[in-house]
C-alpha cells in the first residue's frame, strides 16, 4: 500500500481485533497517511474477509474428496471460486476518500 500514492488519505477498515487498536498500530497506520475506520463490534456480515471464509468453508464443505484431491489443492480451488464471489457480492464497495 505505501508504494501507491494514490492511496494516502484512503480509509483501512479494521476490525476489532486487539492487535488492530494498539496504540503503536494505530500511529504506524496513521504515520503512513491513512485513516482508521473500525467496524461495529460483531459485525461479521460488514467484514470481507469473514464472507471470503464462510464461502471457502461452504464450498468445502459440499461433496467428497476424490481420489486425486488433497486437502490443499481443494483449499486453493475453493479460495479462487470464493475470491470471486466476494469480488461480485461486493462491487459497491470503493474506496473511500
Amino acid at each position: 500500500m505505501d508504494l501507491d500514492e494514490s492511496l494516502k488519505g484512503c480509509y483501512l477498515v479494521l476490525d476489532n481485533a486487539s492487535i488492530h487498536k494498539s496504540q503503536p498500530m494505530i500511529r504506524k497506520i496513521e504515520k503512513r497517511g491513512y485513516k482508521l475506520m473500525h467496524l461495529p463490534p460483531y459485525s461479521p456480515e460488514l467484514n470481507l474477509i469473514e464472507q471470503f471464509w464462510a464461502l471457502v468453508k461452504r464450498k468445502l464443505k459440499r461433496g467428497r474428496m476424490l481420489a486425486e484431491e488433497n486437502l490443499s489443492s481443494r483449499i486453493a480451488d475453493a479460495s479462487k471460486w470464493s475470491c470471486y464471489n466476494v469480488q461480485n457480492e461486493s462491487k459497491t464497495i470503493q474506496l473511500v476518500r
